[in-house]
């Protein structure tokens, strides 16, 4: 009896020996978990088979081989199978970061084992010190990866100074328990490092208020996949505030951090929510064209869903609002895009009213209605896209830089409003532009290169009220034949019309400021109507700004009598007593 017990245990001793040391820790429990989880698996299925049996007896081949599928598929995610989590993993909800400081205590995505990072043991139990007495010992310990971070530190630091008493920890089975017990230290010591990491790039480089923006940026994806993670879930199911004593695994970024959010001591508090099943069976629908679509994710401040391929994200508010994020360009192509006005979601009308900047940049899309709630056009946001005409609500304040460059198609351009806060240069190089009416009134400004290389352009007609006409505004527009500026233009900047070679006439009844080059080689120009302020302005430095302005027209050279320089007949100063 005591050779085979001797036998025994060194054969048990010598595979263990052999294993690694999370295997050798787990070995046990996993045998156990293996057993019951095959054993849920089958109640779950025999549950569910004989509740949809009588549903079944009447169903075709072909319906009832789709309806084992979807059993099938129902069973694992009702298990939490790996394979079904890879094939939910891109339905998978988009974990978003609230404005405070919360994310820590409110992970989404995929559940865990229930009992990971949740057993506390309260005291540690002492190896003993001999190593073929060590097997028993392992055998009653719990698994490393089940200990909350109180216990994981003080078995780590008892196992540390246990050499000193006397224990063999030469690849004994003490040993592997203490490198088990720091390879899951280190590793939620680096999940919370990268935590605040990727929090602090995402700040730094996304200044704004409201964080579903973050979403573009790659740290944000970074997070979600963390937040998602079974380390990090395991991690907060206990207090944090042991990790902290393992000065060598924490940085300095991550204790500042935590100390200024009080993010130690409450993370166990947290609420679980657990994967769904059937993550998008919930639907929207728009409140002008009846589409539908699938939600992504939603919580207490709103929602992601997706309408056509273009995801809006929902804020929640006193004024509920959508922003378009990003779409699948593959499936807006050659598509006629109606953006709705309103989201309809949980009882509430999100009005759509933003959308990130170049969205459907260097698409195919066919042509594109912007709603009537929209309230602003960002950068880029229809640059080189083959639309033909673009309307422009009244709601819309602002018209962003580069909105429509290079539309070479784009025909028509409608501002339904009569009053805008600012339209930048967007019309670049729109080469089948023809004719623009602006709002009778602009609130702030217009910017720089508005329609610089619209080589089909022949009539803009601008705001009553603008002062500045910016530095090339219609540049190369080679088309453009006749301008009369409002009376309230006081300052045409420089080249604003440079190269516009089909240029005759302007009048500029109200500037008092013209800017250098402003029509520098308009070869075709003959009658310039000027103020008194700008004679005086070209007749500086000895004609010297006339000539920077005027000298590559040959219908307004400067006439020379004897020894006298005067303005040709072209130059009309208008209000010359």
């Amino acid at each position: 009896m005591n050779r085979q017990f001797i036998l025994s245990a060194i054969s048990i001793t010598i595979a263990l020996l052999l294993c690694p040391p999370v295997a050798y820790a787990q070995s046990f429990g996993n045998l156990f978990r293996e057993a019951a989880h095959k054993a849920t698996q089958q109640v779950v299925r025999k549950t569910v088979e004989k509740a949809t049996e009588k549903a079944s007896e009447n169903d075709n081949t072909a319906k009832q081989s789709k309806r084992d599928k979807q059993l099938e598929q129902r069973v694992d995610a009702m298990v939490h199978l790996g394979a079904s989590k890879d094939v939910m993993q891109d339905e998978a909800p988009t974990i978003r970061l609230p404005k405070q400081h919360t994310a820590l205590f409110a992970p989404l995505g995929y559940p865990i084992e229930e009992h990971f990072g949740t057993l506390s043991v309260k005291q540690p139990v002492f190896p003993p010190k001999k190593a073929a007495a060590q097997v028993d010992w392992v055998d009653k310990q719990p698994s490393v990866l089940d200990m909350d971070n109180q216990s994981l530190v003080d078995e780590y630091l008892m196992l540390d100074k246990a050499e000193s008493k006397g224990v063999d920890m030469t690849l004994s089975p003490a040993w592997h328990r203490y490198h088990a017990l720091r390879d899951v230290l280190i590793d939620r010591c680096e999940v919370l490092n990268n935590f605040v990491e990727w929090y602090n790039e995402v700040t730094n480089e996304y200044t704004m208020d409201d964080t579903y923006n973050w979403v573009i940026n790659g740290d944000h994806r970074r997070m979600v996949d963390l937040i998602g993670g079974d380390t990090y879930k395991a991690l907060i199911r206990s207090s944090l505030v042991p990790l902290f004593t393992q000065t060598s695994w924490i940085d300095d970024d991550t204790r500042t951090y935590f100390a200024a959010h009080g993010g130690y001591e409450n993370a166990h508090k947290i609420k679980w929510t657990h994967w769904d099943p059937e993550p998008n069976k919930q639907t929207i629908s728009t409140s002008d064209s009846g589409k539908t679509g699938k939600v992504l994710s939603s919580n207490d401040s709103g929602a992601y869903v997706d309408v056509e391929g273009i995801t809006y994200i929902l804020h929640n508010g006193s004024t509920p609002w959508a922003f378009m994020s990003k779409l699948a360009t593959a499936v807006v192509a050659g598509k006629d895009i109606v953006i709705p006005d309103y989201i309809n979601y949980n009882g509430k009308k999100y009005a759509v009213t933003s959308m990130r900047g170049d969205l459907f940049a260097q698409t195919t899309i066919k042509s594109v209605k912007i709603p009537a709630t929209m309230t602003e056009i960002p950068n880029g946001a229809f640059a080189c896209t083959p639309i033909t005409e673009i309307i422009i609500p009244a709601t819309v304040r602002e018209v962003q830089g580069s909105a429509f460059r290079d539309c070479k198609n784009l025909s028509k351009v409608v501002f339904e409003g009569n009053q805008i806060d600012a339209v930048h240069g967007c019309f670049q190089r729109c080469t089948k532009l023809q004719s623009v009416v602006f709002p009778k009134n602009i609130k702030e400004r217009m910017s720089y290169d508005m329609f610089s290389g619209c080589t089909a352009l022949t009539n803009v007609t601008l705001p009553q009220n603008l002062k500045v006409l910016p530095e090339r505004f219609f540049e190369g527009c080679k088309k453009l034949v006749s301008v009369e500026l409002p009376v309230s233009v006081k300052q045409v900047g420089e080249y604003a019309f440079g190269d516009c070679t089909g240029l005759v006439s302007v009048s500029l009844p109200g500037v008092t400021d013209l800017g250098e080059g402003a029509f520098s080689s308009c070869t075709a120009l003959k009658t310039v109507k000027i103020t008194s302020a700008v004679e005086t302005q070209l007749k500086a430095d000895n004609y010297w700004k006339y000539i920077v302005t005027f000298g590559e027209s040959p219908n307004l050279q400067l006439q020379v009598v004897g020894n006298e320089i005067s303005f040709p007949a072209g130059i009309v100063v208008i209000d010359k007593k």
